[in-house]
């Protein structure tokens, strides 16, 4: 074969195969690939020009040498992609789970939201120990796509369904028991302020009777994440004539681009290993997937989690007098954002329900407090919770409870007639 690579179409076929293995072997090395990349390219065209002139031996051990390269990766990324159990903890995490905007990720970068599901995606999704089919429809959010929906679910990790399949989370439950159709908007990680421009772009125009609102207490550190000072007062200065939109900060919404970026985003096959080789390699890269804490518990045991004595009694800082300026502004602009909904809900002819895990205690009652403020449609002192202290009785809730946490961070179904 090697004798008749210089006749007829071998050469340049085989030519197109080996830049085909420098793509796939140099997108190990992620966006640095392409400079690997490029100097495959120049090592071919030095080679090609030495075949030229009659010395073979340069092509041949440049193919071998990328066939080399590229033989270990295929059977690791498939050993990744088909294997469960083989990578655990912040690895696996890391490896596995698709809470990021790179290829094969299920999020886009949005102005306001800071991160918004990709229309159109569907993946498994993997989170300590948990394995899950995440699949946004044509809209970007969760489940399918409806034209209109008696019933909105705003809120974070707890809306959206971290850890358990579609039809196990709040909205397809609240369907089913309702016989009404629901919508899930919820977002991993989103705080009230994002909730707000949910239910403005993708929940009015659904036509809801009711909307659910799943305040969470790591929602103001979320805002503090998520929003600069600056355009936390913008938005707590606008009125109901004159919304204001507030957007996430510069860096997280529009970071600066390298060409090292535009190949991993655009270019680079989305390998598994190359994410496996990236953790092995920096010994934990900079990267909130990577930097979150791991459950308590290690892998799944199946049992509902409880929370401690302490996290029921821990305290709400951001109502205690020495809060810092930072907390107490997050906590006003949750505020504001909450009054903004309950005004769009009443003037679309909808009850806004606010509902949390009922603990910590002290931010439950603030949460109740924030419920009681307003005259207009919302749910009543007590009846503000989901969870363990839901109310046995309610016309637009099932008495049949919607779930208990893990160990392990994720959901799981715990019926109760």
């Amino acid at each position: 074969m090697m004798r008749g690579m210089g006749n007829g179409p071998a050469l340049p076929l085989s030519a197109i195969v080996y830049v085909l293995l420098l793509w796939l072997g140099t997108s190990l090395a992620r966006g640095k690939g392409v400079l690997f990349f490029l100097g495959g390219l120049g090592l071919l065209a030095f080679a090609l020009r030495r075949f030229a002139r009659g010395r073979r031996g340069t092509l041949f051990s440049l193919y071998f040498a990328a066939l080399l390269v590229v033989t270990p990766i295929l059977p690791t990324e498939l050993l990744l992609r088909v294997s469960r159990g083989l990578l655990r903890g912040r690895i696996g995490n890391y490896v596995h789970g698709g809470y990021h905007d790179e290829p094969e990720g299920i999020y886009t970068l949005d102005p306001h939201r800071g991160h918004a599901l990709r229309p159109e995606v569907r993946r498994r999704m993997y989170w300590n120990g948990h394995w899950w089919r995440h699949d946004a429809n044509v809209d970007g959010y969760r489940g399918p796509a409806l034209t209109s929906a008696a019933a909105l679910f705003l809120g974070d990790s707890l809306v959206y369904g971290h850890g358990v399949e579609t039809p196990d989370t709040l909205a397809p439950l609240y369907a089913r028991l309702s016989a009404r159709p629901a919508a899930n908007l919820g977002l991993q990680g989103a705080c009230l302020l994002q909730s707000l421009h949910l239910l403005r772009e993708k929940g009015l125009r659904l036509g809801p009777a009711v909307v659910f609102v799943c305040a969470h207490p790591n929602d103001l550190a979320d805002v503090e994440y998520w929003f600069d000072p600056g355009e936390l007062r913008t938005f707590m200065a606008d009125s109901p004539e004159s919304p204001y939109a507030p957007r996430v900060r510069q860096e997280l919404r529009a970071p600066d681009r390298t060409v090292y970026d535009w190949w991993l985003l655009n270019a680079a096959v989305p390998l598994r290993t190359a994410r496996l080789a990236r953790v092995l390699l920096q010994r934990g890269p900079t990267d909130a997937v990577w930097s979150a804490p791991e459950a308590e518990g290690g892998e799944p045991s199946g049992r509902p989690w409880l929370p401690r004595p302490s996290a029921l009694r821990e305290p709400f800082a951001a109502g205690r007098p020495e809060a810092s300026d930072e907390l107490r502004l997050s906590w006003a602009a949750t505020r504001h954002a909450v009054e903004r909904m309950k005004q769009l809900s009443a003037g679309a002819g909808a009850r806004l329900v606010l509902l949390d895990l009922g603990y910590p205690h002290e931010f439950s009652a603030a949460v109740e407090e924030l419920a009681a403020r307003s005259p207009s449609r919302t749910a009543r002192p007590g009846a503000s919770r989901c969870g363990a202290r839901w109310p046995a009785r309610r016309s637009t809730w099932p008495t049949t409870a919607i779930g208990a946490p893990t160990a392990t961070g994720s959901w799981r179904r715990s019926w109760r007639r």
